[in-house]
């Protein structure tokens, strides 16, 4: 059993702004990361700390799935990767958590005869077997819905319209404080992961 591409697309959102989205597959496993948008100034090399985790997390995913072991362990080694590429690159110290380069991710793998799925944040992945309905996996829905939520309180306590292009400043502590919980108890769940056996 191996993965077949058959295509992709990756369109930016802002065509100004570095895409701060990578993805890279073998015959293995495909992975997307998402890179969130930074909340201060870049601390790495290149367009955006966003879009070097991005594709940092990529390439080294993809070397790790080509040198055998399984899903869990690539993520984890290209973890270890970033962290000291972090630390041997960055411009200076983190002052904040919410400086760290982060990027959400979804991981197809096929491991021990199943289709394995990894993923943190709020990127997902339809799967459908063959014969079978199509499925979601991932917390991109749930995310979206909490996310819409959150912006529309906070519009309403600083009397704003959430999709004003002024209010990102306004939104701004917020969205520190909230990135500041990543890798914490409060953060909540990091890694989720789902296995479908062939039908």
């Amino acid at each position: 059993m191996r993965l077949e591409l058959l295509d992709t697309l990756s369109v930016p959102g802002n065509p100004d702004k570095p895409n701060e989205d990578a993805f890279a597959h073998t015959p293995r496993m495909a992975v997307v990361f998402d890179g969130a948008t930074g909340l201060g100034e870049n601390l790495m090399p290149g367009g955006s700390d966003a879009a070097w985790i991005a594709c940092f997390g990529a390439r080294r995913l993809t070397a790790h799935s080509d040198a055998g072991g399984n899903p869990r362990d690539w993520l984890r080694r290209a973890a270890q990767d970033a962290e000291k590429s972090f630390a041997a690159l960055r411009r200076r110290d983190m002052r904040e958590r919410y400086e760290m380069p982060v990027a959400s991710l979804m991981l197809a793998a096929l491991a021990d005869g199943a289709l394995e799925a990894l993923w943190l944040g709020d990127c997902a992945l339809i799967v459908r077997a063959p014969g079978g309905k199509a499925k979601v996996l991932g917390d991109a829905l749930e995310s979206r819905g909490r996310e819409r939520d959150r912006v529309a309180e906070l519009a309403t306590a600083k009397n704003l319209k959430p999709a004003a292009k002024i209010a990102r400043d306004e939104f701004m502590p917020a969205l520190r404080a909230k990135r500041n919980l990543i890798n914490t108890e409060k953060g909540g769940k990091v890694v989720i992961d789902e296995v479908m056996q062939p039908q």
